[in-house]
């Protein structure tokens, strides 16, 4: 084995996705030559629900070196997620998350007594605001990638519904004073390795706490899911391009832009809008598509199998891509995979993952301008399908920069300059 390596990853599960399959797929990548030990809080929807791991011990062993460790709620911290798991205030979930980081800080602290480890990795949640207390360990610390420094831009907010427009206006205000935490600026500085996960993060972080910072997207592609034949039977010269929206239907992924866009070409091309996902505004969603006369343009597959999303994917052309505010949306590794192009803002992860190579980048105005650069976007396409093609070669042979064997190599390098920064400050 190359290093014993403690991992925090909070939210762990094979069958969920999002922070979950981030850490799952970590641990499937690192334990090839490095001994973890993998303590985790969650794998189900609450606080302590750990039925996921159980459930896949009765199916598949873990390898022998990783060690699992499931730490459960206290009681005190059962008491104040309470709130939370019952539905009436779900803002409790971070008190009682406070509290669990206590717990891990003597856990692991006591793992240290009795064994020698490498170092200790706090892997997940991505979001930066409860730092934990593993930074005060006599041990090489590394965190990330991490996230969330960046508030969402005031012309984001404009175009969101009067609710989540308040929601987020009162993010940013609570993002700028957690950002000065006293106990965020400790664990910055003392990470021995740290990482964002998008550009944008690794810009600010570097701005607001002068010290370096490497930049990681939190999640990547195994190479088994590249898709290397799907494009020798895509029809690029067909009547009728196939369009693939994906997500929840809420205020910050801002399908309505997107719905603006397509009514704009409605009488200029042919196209078939794929929406998958279901969320608040779904009925919002349709009614302004019915206003807008897209009723015979747009396929609604509310919450669907992984193997009907793989189906659309196979045979979409373009990803439409309207979110306003994302770490690294997974659809974009998707797309990759698919050699589906994205048209998406240039904005948040997209601004890394997407660039000019695997899509085209509509930048951030407002509400009149950006329906029609994003049609402006789409026509591009639609009547140069050369450029199509192009596009779809190049956004799948990209999708191998963001292969898990990437990450192994970088990781690994990454754990050696943190065993050495430590040593150094030492």
């Amino acid at each position: 084995m190359n290093k014993k390596i403690i991992v925090i990853a909070y939210q762990f599960s094979p069958y969920r996705g999002s922070e979950y399959s981030v850490a799952w797929n970590y641990v499937n990548s690192m334990s090839q030559d490095n001994h973890l030990t993998v303590i985790y809080g969650v794998n189900g929807k609450y606080m302590g629900d750990f039925d996921d791991t159980e459930e896949y011990y009765k199916l598949l062993k873990y390898p022998q070196n990783v060690t699992l460790i499931p730490l459960a709620p206290s009681r005190f911290a059962n008491l104040l997620n309470y709130p939370n798991r019952h539905k009436i205030w779900g803002w409790a979930h971070y008190l009682a998350y406070h509290v669990w980081h206590r717990q891990l800080y003597h856990l692991v602290k006591g793992l240290l007594t009795k064994d020698h480890y490498d170092l200790v990795h706090f892997l997940g949640p991505i979001g930066y605001r409860e730092p934990g207390y593993l930074w005060k360990l006599d041990i090489p610390y590394m965190w990330g990638p991490t996230s969330g420094f960046y508030n969402m831009p005031d012309v984001c907010i404009s175009l969101l519904p009067r609710k989540a427009a308040f929601k987020y206006r009162m993010r940013n205000l609570i993002n700028c004073c957690q950002r000065r935490s006293a106990r965020v600026r400790k664990a910055i500085r003392r990470a021995d390795v740290l990482l964002a996960a998008t550009s944008l993060n690794q810009q600010l972080i570097e701005a607001l706490y002068r010290r370096k910072v490497d930049y990681l997207p939190e999640n990547g592609i195994f190479a088994a899911e590249i898709n290397e034949n799907v494009l020798a039977t895509r029809d690029f010269n067909c009547d009728c391009l196939e369009f693939f929206w994906c997500g929840k239907l809420n205020g910050a992924k801002n399908l309505q832009t997107v719905l603006h866009a397509l009514a704009l070409l409605r009488e200029k091309i042919h196209f078939k809008l794929h929406v998958v996902g279901s969320g608040p505004l779904e009925n919002q969603f349709k009614a302004l598509a019915s206003e807008l006369k897209l009723d015979d343009r747009i396929e609604w597959h509310g919450q669907i199998e992984r193997r009907e999303v793989l189906q659309l994917w196979q045979k979409a052309h373009i990803q439409l891509l309207s979110s306003l505010f994302e770490g690294n949306p997974t659809v974009v590794l998707e797309a990759m995979c698919n050699g589906v192009p994205t048209i998406c803002f240039d904005t948040c992860g997209m601004h890394d993952t997407v660039s000019d190579q695997a899509g085209i980048m509509v930048p951030l105005t407002d509400f009149e301008r950006m329906p029609q650069d994003f049609a402006a976007a789409i026509e591009r396409l639609a009547s140069d399908r050369e450029l199509l093609k192009k596009l779809s070669y190049q956004t799948l042979q990209r999708a191998h920069n963001y292969s898990f064997d990437e990450r192994h190599k970088f990781f690994n390098r990454q754990y050696d300059l943190a065993i050495a920064n430590y040593s150094g400050r030492k």
